[in-house]
């Protein structure tokens, strides 16, 4: 009996306990251990490593608006340890975000931590003065700080909140070993989501839900730094992440609204998209001397050959690795 009374205890306990991940160190309290660290210690030669990485995705419900049924938010807390100098590039850092009215980043702070000669943490503060703004191309931009005072053995730190957008896609691994990341959602149980991993590597997953809201966490320890070999075509495909899709949308009294995209959905919208299909549609300027080239060509490979050979000649990268024709698709000669 007294074992049974014991049970009836214990098990609330640990499920209160699990209904929430452990909280990571607040914003601005780093421990000396931290400022004191030589090495990362599961990647000893590294010069830089991820302390930790966290996102956390809110998903509610947005009956205000006629347009977006869904309020979108994602808050971001990174903290990042600078062992040697070929690692102060990490201080250099741009947050991307979509060009559009409804999102926006709000909440920044960053700062830089070092031990001065008498053991003392000193804090430098990234200026709101700063941190700019700078636009790629029309779909998006992105906001741009340098942490100051950087040093062997500094620890910067930044977080912000992303207004008006999941994370949609999340990387527990970076170019630099990642000690702990953890990626939370928290939505509301009207809305259906989709969270896919995409891991060689554990993924640690745990989640509670009830009747006002679903909360799910997944989380990776000591994930290595990530290898760009040559000739690998897609290097983000091969790290390792997961991917947050909202799949659909349950009111009481209306039907199930469904946004999983279906291979006919995708085509139509590639399709009628002014960055792609309808790029295709287009006549591209100066290129009479490749219609000159295929006029008497049949041979539907050799067409192929000669038109790869005159891209390659005539067209330049813009650097962006995307399927999007931002600025329409112009010839090497015009841009010169």
């Amino acid at each position: 009996m007294k074992l049974f009374l014991l049970s009836v205890l214990i098990v609330p306990a640990l499920l209160c306990n699990a209904q929430k991940p452990a909280s990571l160190p607040e914003f601005g309290k780093v421990d000396k251990a931290t400022l004191e660290m030589k090495e990362c210690s599961f990647e000893k030669n590294a010069e830089a490593m991820v302390v930790f990485d966290e996102a956390e995705s809110y998903l509610n419900l947005n009956l205000n608006s006629p347009t977006i049924p869904i309020f979108e938010q994602t808050s971001y807390h990174t903290r990042i340890k600078i062992f040697g100098k070929k690692g102060f590039d990490h201080a250099n850092i741009k947050i991307k975000y979509r060009n559009d009215p409804d999102i926006s980043i709000k909440k920044l702070h960053a700062q830089t931590y070092n031990i001065d000669a008498a053991g003392n943490v000193v804090v430098t503060k990234v200026e709101k003065s700063a941190i700019y703004d700078k636009q790629i191309n029309k779909r998006y931009s992105e906001k741009i700080f340098v942490f100051p005072d950087v040093k062997e053995g500094s620890v910067l730190e930044y977080e912000y909140v992303l207004e008006g957008a999941s994370a949609g896609v999340w990387y527990f691994q970076k170019n630099i070993p990642v000690a702990f990341s953890r990626f939370i959602v928290d939505f509301s149980p009207e809305i259906s989501v989709a969270v896919t991993p995409y891991s060689s590597l554990p993924v640690n997953k745990s989640n509670n839900r009830n009747a006002t809201n679903n909360y799910s966490w997944y989380t990776m320890e000591n994930v290595p730094a990530f290898i760009d070999e040559p000739y690998m075509s897609a290097p983000k495909d091969y790290l390792q992440r997961l991917d947050l899709d909202i799949t659909g949308l349950s009111l009481p009294g209306m039907p199930y609204k469904s946004f999983i995209k279906t291979w006919p959905k995708i085509v139509r919208t590639l399709v009628e998209d002014e960055d792609f299909g309808r790029q295709l549609k287009k006549e591209i300027p100066r290129t009479s001397d490749l219609d000159k080239m295929l006029q008497n060509i049949t041979d539907d490979f050799q067409k192929m050959k000669i038109i790869h050979k005159y891209v390659r000649s005539n067209m330049k990268w813009n650097n962006l690795d995307n399927i999007w024709a931002l600025d329409g698709v112009k010839v090497h000669g015009k841009i010169k």
